[in-house]
């Protein structure tokens, strides 16, 4: 079965895996504490089995309102304000399956494509794939040095992105305008592709939608080129900065999309200058044909019109308006 490039640029969840993985070193008869799915070690207590059993019983097998049932959201609500003094309505409340469900439904309701999401880290590992998923491209703030919290001045470092690149024998991050060719940049989830580049070892998923339209992430392997200006939505690799600065393919497209801009801006300026020139002639223009149209008529050297002698309104309005209007597509054209 062909499968959508959308689902094969989404990777198989890492907390499934680490988690079948504990199970078989426990089959195995190894001591193991699974920091995985987070999910409690003893058993669900009886008086949640009981309450279920007895729904069950009492016929709630139906289909439920998409929000969740009344009387459930209800009593999360007097739940919220006894135990947690917050105050909500019932028509703030939404009943889901979990809140990695609810998150990714939200995602698919604000992101557009190619829409950028802050995600800090350490971050769940399902984040990620739900806003890649969603057409957006997750950038990883780190938040281990400032108390695990996303702070304003580590916001603000965002302005300015920068790169890791290998100078000297270790990785340092520097601004991405320092990047200079033939640098080895180390590329990973979140990150901006400084640079044209070829991946030298590993392979990265790429989101180039802003530059190529492409609507989702493509699969980058060893050999295969990177355009600056994407993110990786997946993945880690090394690459080799080719193309920099002004030869980049960013910087290509820029310019040519200024130099279109340049000569369309030309066009209009002619054009504008045509349209007030027309403008500035149809006033004396209009005024002169009144004059003339006048004299005529008071000296009685307007004929008939249609058959009629002619009137104020005939032989003088009508003709001026007329001049005017033959005018305009002069200046429209």
């Amino acid at each position: 079965m062909k499968f959508s490039k959308l689902s094969e640029s989404v990777f198989e969840s890492l907390t499934l895996s680490i988690s079948a993985k504990a199970k078989q070193l426990k089959a195995e008869g190894k001591s193991v504490i699974a920091f995985t799915a987070g999910e409690p070690d003893f058993d669900t207590p009886d008086f949640v089995k009981q309450s279920a059993i007895r729904a069950i019983e009492a016929g709630y097998t139906k289909y439920t309102p998409t929000v969740g049932i009344l009387e459930l959201r209800e009593a999360i609500c007097k739940k919220l304000k006894r135990d947690n003094g917050l105050t909500y309505g019932v028509d703030e409340v939404i009943v889901s399956t979990g809140a990695k469900t609810s998150i990714y439904h939200v995602l698919l309701a604000i992101l557009d494509q190619g829409d950028e999401v802050i995600l800090g880290a350490p971050y769940w590992l399902t984040y990620p794939e739900q806003i890649t998923i969603a057409r957006g491209v997750p950038v990883i703030v780190d938040t281990t040095a400032d108390g695990y919290k996303l702070t304003v001045e580590r916001l603000s470092l965002m302005k300015a992105p920068t790169a890791r690149v290998l100078r000297g024998g270790e990785f340092l991050s520097i601004p991405v305008e320092e990047v200079v060719l033939d640098d080895v940049i180390e590329l990973s989830l979140g990150s901006q592709i400084p640079a044209d580049c070829v991946v030298l070892e590993g392979f990265i998923d790429a989101n180039e939608s802003l530059l190529t339209g492409e609507s989702v992430a493509v699969r980058k392997n060893v050999g295969d080129k990177l355009l600056s200006g994407s993110f990786v939505t997946g993945g880690k690799c090394l690459a080799r900065a080719e193309k920099v600065g002004a030869d980049s393919y960013l910087q290509t497209l820029s310019q040519k999309a200024k130099e279109y801009q340049k000569t369309n801006s030309k066009l209009l300026n002619a054009l504008n200058a045509i349209i007030k020139t027309v403008s500035i002639l149809i006033v004396p223009i209009a005024i002169g044909t009144f004059l003339v149209q006048n004299h005529l008529f008071e000296s009685g050297q307007i004929g008939q019109v249609a058959g009629k002698d002619p009137t104020f309104s005939t032989g003088v309005v009508i003709p001026t308006i007329s001049v005017i209007i033959g005018m305009i597509p002069c200046g429209m054209f």
